[in-house]
């Protein structure tokens, strides 16, 4: 499984933290789905696109809000600069 240490040096080396696998799902689906919140910041800390839409139509937002009990994840996902959240919707948590 990623580590946070994994995804420094694989970014560090130039990888395209945006590959897909076989199923059509980048890394931050995979660790989204995986609740790897560490991995999760790792990857958006190093560039990693937000907006992604995986094979199954679902971009990380979309996912984390199916799959991700954390507060933290969403609020990230939601301040991050690929994501567009439409003017006047609220949030509480």
């Amino acid at each position: 499984m990623l580590s946070v240490q994994c995804v420094y040096e694989l970014a560090q080396n130039g990888a395209n933290l945006d590959t897909t696998n076989s199923s059509g799902e980048t890394a931050l689906h995979v660790m989204i789905r995986c609740n790897k919140f560490e991995c999760v910041l790792g990857l958006l800390a190093k560039g990693a696109n937000a907006a992604v839409y995986g094979a199954n139509g679902d971009n990380a937002l979309h996912m984390a809000i199916e799959v991700i009990s954390s507060t933290y994840v969403l609020l990230l996902l939601l301040g991050h600069p690929a994501m567009v959240v439409p003017s006047g919707l609220m949030f509480y948590y």
